[in-house]
């Protein structure tokens, strides 16, 4: 099965002093969470996770999506443009409240084009309740003749978000170019994508007992649902209720403050296996089985091992 990673932004046309819930709502629907909520306010950007499963050229794919929530001012000195680069697509929300925000839009459709040249972009567009059907239908026309101008494409009107995002991933995989309207009444009235999933799905239950089992025939040793490793430099704790792997300096380890969690995204993490209670591993006894055998064999990659504490004389007072 044939896998991508692609890059997707969410971007707000609207003035900055101009504050509304669609664009989150378009964030939650799509993504799952990426960064530790603790770094977001410093790096000034929040990005999920996705994966989705489709069809392309009659074989099945999977597709790693991450989404960039950018220009939400979490802090002034970023610029979110310089964020914008390797991104194959942008979905753009949209109140419609003055034609002052027109000017906004087409400035960020600019900005889009420039970085990325072969950006596809979906606008998703909020038009209050007391608007007319005629100008509903005038504002829509309009922005598919702005869109359009810009990218020199027929721009799609769809029905829902999930639709628009769809579409917008298949056609990136494709280095086709794909333009979607999105109009809502609300951002209640954007539902989850369910065709994309949590990317970590597999790995938020216990090991089996199978596993335990196998560990303690290798004489692993066991701490209640820890499993503990130890290298040269580092002792390492894989929680076995949900996969997660800790590492402290050895000189540190008897102090639990001193395990700083390591964030490790393996290729496994977006394969299907099967297994039973009486047959086999489940998914997440195969994920820890690999962090036991690249710790023992010290063929972690420098993604995960750069992530370890440095090792160096213990400042913490006893």
């Amino acid at each position: 099965m044939n896998e991508y990673v692609l890059k997707g932004v969410l971007l707000d046309a609207n003035p900055p002093a101009m504050v509304t819930p669609l664009k989150g709502q378009v964030f939650n629907a799509m993504s799952f969470p990426g960064l530790d909520v603790s770094l977001y306010d410093r790096i000034g950007i929040e990005f999920g996770l996705g994966i989705m499963e489709l069809p392309h050229r009659g074989k099945p794919v999977v597709v790693k999506i991450h989404v960039w929530n950018l220009n939400d001012r979490r802090n002034v000195m970023l610029d979110w443009r310089h964020f914008l680069k390797g991104s194959r697509f942008g979905i753009i929300t949209w109140n419609r409240s003055s034609g002052r925000d027109l000017a906004t839009l087409q400035t960020m459709l600019e900005d889009c084009i420039k970085a990325c040249p072969g950006i596809s972009i979906g606008l998703v567009l909020q038009q209050y309740d007391d608007t007319s059907w005629l100008e509903r239908m005038a504002t829509i026309e309009s922005l598919q003749a702005i869109i359009e101008r810009h990218f020199n494409a027929r721009a799609t009107i769809d029905e829902d978000l999930e639709t628009m995002v769809v579409e917008l991933v298949a056609q990136s995989i494709d280095n086709t170019r794909a333009i979607h309207v999105l109009p809502v009444r609300g951002a209640a009235d954007l539902a989850c994508v369910a065709a994309i999933q949590d990317p970590l799905f597999n790995y938020h239950a216990r090991v089996s007992d199978n596993l335990l089992h196998f560990l303690k025939l290798q004489e692993i040793r066991i701490e209640g649902d820890r499993a503990i490793l130890e290298t040269r430099d580092h002792v390492c704790r894989i929680d076995l209720a949900n996969a997660s792997l800790y590492a402290a300096p050895r000189q540190c380890a008897s102090c639990n403050d001193a395990f700083t969690k390591v964030c490790v995204v393996f290729d496994s993490q977006i394969k299907r296996g099967h297994s039973s209670r009486s047959l086999g591993f489940l998914p997440q006894d195969l994920f820890v089985l690999s962090l036991i055998f690249a710790i023992q064999n010290d063929v972690l990659p420098p993604s995960v091992s750069g992530q370890f504490p440095k090792v160096g004389p213990c400042k913490r007072q006893r």
